[in-house]
C-alpha cells in the first residue's frame, strides 16, 4: 500500500519522491491528525509553487520526518513552540538598519513580540542596536529552566510543568531522541526539577542550583536583561505598551487563523509612531529562509510596502513549505511569485544549474546519480550547517540572482520586483492584493 508521502508526491508534484525519502517519511503514516494536516498542506503549496519532486531532498524529509511533528502546537498542549536560535533574525536587524523608509535615531523603539526563549534574538537586536531601547514580550516566559547532563533543557511553569523541551545542540537525532517517547521526557525533566528545587534558595526571585546530573534556573527570563533591554510577560494585543519605530513579530502568526493575522496588524499600527515600521514573517530556526512582509504607518493607516524573501527560496530546499494554516500569508503569497517565475524557462534552466552547483560546493546537498537531491553530511554540526547556508545564500546574491528574478518576474508579471536594501527579493504587496489598514479601522 503506498504510504501517505507517496500518495501526496503523485498527487501534487505529479511523480515519485527519492526510495529513501520515502522510507524516511514513512513512520508518519502513524502520526496523528495534526501532522497529517500539515503534510498535506505542504504538499499543496508545493503543487502551487510548481515545486518539483527531484528537488524533494534527504535533508527537507527529515524535516519532515523528525522536526515537523515535534513542533506543532499538539505537542505542547495547544502552545506556540519557543524556538528560537542565536542570529536567526541577523537578517532582519540588517534590514532595520539599512531600510530606505525609516532612519532609527538614539532613543527609539524597538518592540520584539513573541521572541521566545532562550530570548536570543531579542538579545541579538539589542546587541546590534545599542541606542534603540528594546522590549521584547512573551506571553509563556515560564518559571523555571532544567538542564539534564547533555545540555539538553526544559521549560516550566511555577507549577512544575513542562511546557517544552529542546535539545541543547539542534540536530536531528538530538531531536528524535528527546521527543521518541515525550511521557517519558516531560517526567523525567520534571523529577530532575523537582529533586533541584529544595536546593534553591528561598524566595521567588531569580536563583540557580545544581548538581552532577542537572541544573535548575528559577526566572531564568532576568539573565537575559541588559541596559537597552527588558522584558514583559505579554502577548499580541496588550495595552498599555510604550509606542515603538519598529515592532518585530516573526514566526508567530503562521500558528493562527488570518484574521488574528489582521488584528495583529491593526494593534501594531495602533502601537507605531509615525514612520514606524511592521515586520512580520517567518525563517528557520537557523536563519535561513527568510521571507517577510514590511509596512509602514503613514498617518492613519499601516501601509503594505514589501514582500520579500532570500534568494534560498528562489528554489526552496528546506521547510518553506510548512505551516500551521491554510491561510497563512507569507507561504501563500511565496508560491504566487514562486508560480510566476516557473513560466520563465530561461530563469529556471540558468537558476537550475547555479543551484545545484552552490549547493555541492558549500556541501549542502549533491545531485545525486538517480537524479534525486541527497541530503545534508550525517550528524552536521549545527553551527556548521548555518555557516554552509550563508555562504550558500551569499553566493547566490552575489552572483546577482535577486536581480535576475526581479528581471524575470518584471517580465513575467508587468508588477514591480527589486532587490532590497538587504539583497532580498521584493515585491509590491499592493500589487498582489494587499491593502493599507487602518489605524482606528
Amino acid at each position: 500500500m503506498p504510504t501517505l508521502t507517496e500518495l501526496l508526491a503523485s498527487r501534487h508534484l505529479g511523480g515519485p519522491l527519492a526510495p529513501d525519502a520515502i522510507e524516511l517519511m514513512r513512520p508518519l503514516d502513524g502520526a496523528r491528525e495534526e501532522v497529517h494536516a500539515c503534510l498535506r498542506r505542504a504538499f499543496r503549496w508545493m503543487e502551487q509553487a510548481h515545486f518539483r519532486p527531484e528537488d524533494f531532498s534527504l535533508a527537507l524529509a527529515s524535516f519532515f520526518a523528525v522536526q515537523m511533528p515535534n513542533v506543532l502546537p499538539g505537542m505542547w498542549g495547544g502552545m506556540v513552540p519557543p524556538i528560537t536560535t542565536a542570529g536567526r533574525h541577523a537578517p532582519l536587524d540588517a534590514f532595520v538598519a539599512a531600510n530606505p523608509y525609516l532612519e532609527l535615531t538614539g532613543g527609539g523603539r524597538f518592540l520584539d513580540v513573541g521572541c521566545g526563549f532562550p530570548p536570543l534574538t531579542a538579545l541579538d537586536t539589542a546587541e546590534r542596536f545599542p541606542g534603540l531601547e528594546v522590549t521584547a514580550i512573551d506571553p509563556a516566559f515560564g518559571t523555571y529552566l532544567v538542564y539534564d547532563e547533555l545540555g539538553d533543557y526544559a521549560y516550566l511553569d511555577a507549577a512544575g510543568d513542562v511546557r517544552f523541551v529542546t535539545g541543547g545542540a539542534i540536530t536531528p537525532e538530538r531531536r528524535a531522541a528527546l521527543y521518541r517517547d515525550m511521557p517519558a521526557t516531560r517526567a523525567r525533566f520534571a523529577t530532575l526539577r523537582d529533586r533541584l528545587l529544595p536546593l534553591l534558595p528561598t524566595g521567588d526571585g531569580p536563583a540557580e542550583a545544581s548538581d552532577e546530573q542537572g541544573r535548575l534556573v528559577r526566572r531564568p527570563i532576568a539573565q537575559y536583561t541588559r541596559p537597552n533591554l527588558r522584558f514583559l510577560e505579554r502577548g499580541i494585543g496588550a495595552e498599555g505598551l510604550e509606542p515603538a519605530d519598529v515592532v518585530r513579530v516573526m514566526n508567530v502568526l503562521l500558528y493562527f487563523p488570518r484574521s488574528f493575522a489582521a488584528e495583529t496588524r491593526a494593534w501594531a499600527a495602533r502601537l507605531l509612531r509615525p514612520g514606524g515600521l511592521f515586520i512580520s514573517g517567518y525563517n528557520a530556526p537557523l536563519g535561513e529562509n527568510s521571507m517577510y512582509f514590511v509596512w509602514r504607518r503613514e498617518g492613519e493607516a499601516l501601509v503594505p510596502l514589501e514582500f520579500a524573501f532570500d534568494a534560498t527560496l528562489l528554489r526552496a530546499l528546506s521547510p518553506a513549505f510548512f505551516g500551521y494554516r491554510d491561510d497563512e500569508e507569507e507561504r501563500s503569497l511565496l508560491c504566487q511569485v514562486l508560480a510566476a517565475l516557473a513560466g520563465e524557462e530561461a530563469f529556471v534552466a540558468a537558476r537550475d544549474v547555479a543551484f545545484d552547483a552552490a549547493l555541492a560546493e558549500t556541501g549542502l546537498a549533491s545531485r545525486r546519480a538517480d537524479g534525486f537531491l541527497g541530503g545534508l553530511p550525517p550528524n552536521a554540526d549545527p553551527a556548521w550547517v548555518r555557516g554552509a547556508w550563508r555562504a550558500f545564500e551569499a553566493r547566490l546574491r552575489d552572483e546577482g540572482w535577486p536581480e535576475r528574478a526581479a528581471e524575470a518576474l518584471r517580465a513575467a508579471t508587468g508588477r514591480r520586483a527589486w532587490r532590497n536594501a538587504v539583497g532580498h527579493l521584493a515585491v509590491d504587496p499592493g500589487e498582489w492584493g494587499w491593502a493599507p489598514v487602518p489605524v482606528n479601522g
